[in-house]
């Protein structure tokens, strides 16, 4: 015989343990509940595997992809234990003229982690760990870093291109209002260990600053990836 399943209405309990059995929800109107009760990411949040990756407040400003100094990348390390799941880029632009171009990802001509003079890759880079979407919480530390400061051994190659747009603003332009350029990623890039990724432009950059926050989540894989 068909088992019977009893739900319950009202709100979320207290947190669930892992492991632990619970009624499936209804609402009032004795409909199932199956959207998110909280944000899309904070049940990765929650468990300590979301991070920020946020260049400094002052800003830098994006080259285009065939220069070898670069100011913005991610690295996900060889023996991580995570991919990296980019979730959201937001740039908040600070002052200067932005040149019209297009956000792409690029790599260096030989896509690895090692950061040396003879890699092949990135010779350069200064590294910083994610930042924890948990303030006060007690998530683990950021396996990936976040580069800045970068210099590749070549030109490196578009992997592709994002679909934003920078256009030609003048700085004065930003005192009529607010203005923030985001990119909604939904599970299209992964970043498995050994692998760098960075950001760039179509076009040689114009003066335009801007301030870079990459929302990822550290997805661990019993496999390493």
């Amino acid at each position: 015989m068909p088992t019977a399943i009893q739900y319950l209405c009202g709100s979320p309990s207290s947190p669930l343990a892992d492991g632990q059995q619970y009624q499936p929800r209804l609402g009032r109107m004795g409909d199932t509940i199956v959207s998110h009760y909280r944000g899309k990411y904070g049940e990765a949040n929650s468990r300590g595997q979301l991070y920020h990756f946020s260049t400094l407040v002052a800003g830098v400003t994006l080259p285009i992809f065939t220069n070898t100094a670069h100011v913005y990348g991610l690295r996900n390390p060889a023996g991580s234990g995570v991919v990296l799941e980019l979730a959201r880029l937001e740039l908040g632009y600070l002052s200067g003229t932005q040149a019209p171009g297009n956000l792409v990802f690029c790599q260096a001509p030989n896509p690895n982690d090692t950061i040396a003079t003879a890699s092949g890759g990135i010779e350069v880079a200064t590294q910083t760990a994610g930042r924890s979407g948990q303030y006060g919480g007690n998530a683990p530390a950021s396996k990936c870093r976040m580069l800045t400061a970068i210099t590749t051994v070549a030109p490196t190659v578009i992997l592709r291109t994002l679909g934003v747009s920078q256009y030609t603003m003048p700085a004065t332009n930003a005192t009529q209002g607010e203005t923030f350029t985001g990119y909604v990623f939904d599970g299209s890039d992964l970043l498995y260990p050994g692998q760098i990724l960075l950001l760039a432009t179509t076009v040689a950059a114009g003066a335009g600053v801007n301030v870079i926050n990459m929302v990822a989540l550290e997805i661990p894989t019993p496999n390493g990836g």
